[in-house]
């Protein structure tokens, strides 16, 4: 009885950060900071909504620094770097390291408009 109650708490839970992240401006992703070229390990669903990359896509290999913008691809990998500087082989996302989220401008795509990714 406790553990279906338990299982149905966690689904409604579930649902609910779902729902959140169905709604966000901000696509979380975490990362293995503790393997070669820290592959992401996990992208949120909107992705695709926010940016027009399926979230299959992304999880490749390499996905991630071949479509940023050529001007913020230095400073990016530079703060995945100090990430994992400051915690070596823990896996944590790197928008979580020091108190210091990783912020991203982002244009919707559109007639004139830059996703802020390199096409």
């Amino acid at each position: 009885m406790e553990l279906t109650r338990e299982r149905a708490q966690l689904g409604a839970t579930s649902d609910r950060l779902a729902m959140v992240l169905a709604a966000s401006p901000v696509v979380l992703y975490s990362r293995r900071l503790d393997a070669p070229d820290w592959p992401l390990t996990w992208v949120s669903d909107n992705l695709a909504r926010l940016l027009g990359y399926e979230v299959a896509a992304a999880l490749a290999p390499d996905w991630w620094p071949a479509h940023l913008d050529p001007q913020d691809r230095q400073p990016a990998l530079g703060q995945v770097l100090a990430a994992i500087a400051q915690a070596p082989g823990t896996g944590q996302p790197c928008g979580a390291t020091a108190g210091q989220p990783r912020r991203r401008r982002h244009t919707p795509p559109g007639p004139g408009r830059d996703r802020g990714l390199a096409q």
